[in-house]
């Protein structure tokens, strides 16, 4: 009953406190993805004991960073923030990993990288800052995605967020405080459907991809993954940072019984 009303109370206040976050323990391999399919994506997430979330971004006509038809400052900035407040500066309490919040920008790229820019300044308190070569972690790290201006980006001395690239790309050349992260569509790439072995000419490929981001000083995403124990279970074993996860329940039952 306890957990019944402090779930309720945080739907009819569409806020985030200490008492709803790591229900289950801190998975740094799982991030949660399709947020605009969640009523409540950034604290199903944060209740799985995720990583991070991903979530689609937008820039409205008023010139507002929007979410689906809610905003992103109150929908995932707002809640991240007062969480690090609470917890001596950590998104979770007594976890030092940074909480990774990917926004896959889907209006045109200038106007709205320019327009997020001026909303972290506000936050920069808990964002992880880039700088030339030298990174400042912090609670939370923001990675953009989709729609990218990558050469805006590069102009700036300091940043509050990095990018994300298709793992294909790594040989463009860009150092890690410009892209931290390389991200594979792994239904695109392979046929594996997570059943049986993988051919050995596709377990190749995907460890090399993964190599040569570590190699790069990123991290790897594997997105739209086959969500099967026997998929984790090779994708963990050729080094993969990040799973991007649909299923939250499965995952974190796959989680608890994978050893």
């Amino acid at each position: 009953m306890k957990f019944l009303f402090i779930t309720t109370l945080i739907t009819i206040t569409f806020g985030i406190t200490n008492s709803c976050v790591a229900q289950n323990p801190f998975i740094s391999k799982a991030i949660s993805a399709a947020d605009h399919k969640r009523p409540h994506p950034l604290q199903d997430a944060l209740n799985a004991g995720f990583a991070g979330v991903v979530a689609e971004v937008n820039l409205s006509k008023e010139g507002q960073l929007k979410c689906g038809s809610k905003y992103l400052e109150d929908l995932y900035i707002k809640p991240l923030q007062g969480l690090v407040n609470q917890n001596n500066g950590r998104v979770y309490a007594g976890v030092p990993n940074e909480f990774l919040l990917i926004l896959s920008i889907k209006s045109d790229s200038t106007e709205t990288y320019n327009t997020l820019t001026k909303l972290l300044a506000s936050y920069s308190t808990m964002l992880t800052e880039f700088k030339a070569e030298n990174v400042t972690k912090k609670a939370v790290r923001v990675i953009i995605s989709g729609d990218i201006p990558l050469k805006l980006i590069q102009s700036q001395s300091v940043r509050l967020c990095t990018a994300d690239e298709p793992i294909q790309k790594i040989a463009q050349g860009y150092g890690n405080t410009i892209i931290s992260l390389s991200t594979l569509n792994f239904g695109k790439q392979f046929n594996w459907s997570g059943e049986g072995n993988m051919t050995n000419t596709e377990f190749y490929s995907m460890t090399t991809f993964v190599k040569l981001a570590h190699k790069s000083g990123r991290l790897v995403r594997f997105q739209r993954i086959p969500e099967k124990a026997n998929a984790f279970n090779l994708m963990d074993k050729a080094g993969v940072d990040l799973f991007e996860i649909n299923d939250i329940d499965n995952f974190i039952s796959y989680w608890r019984n994978r050893y």
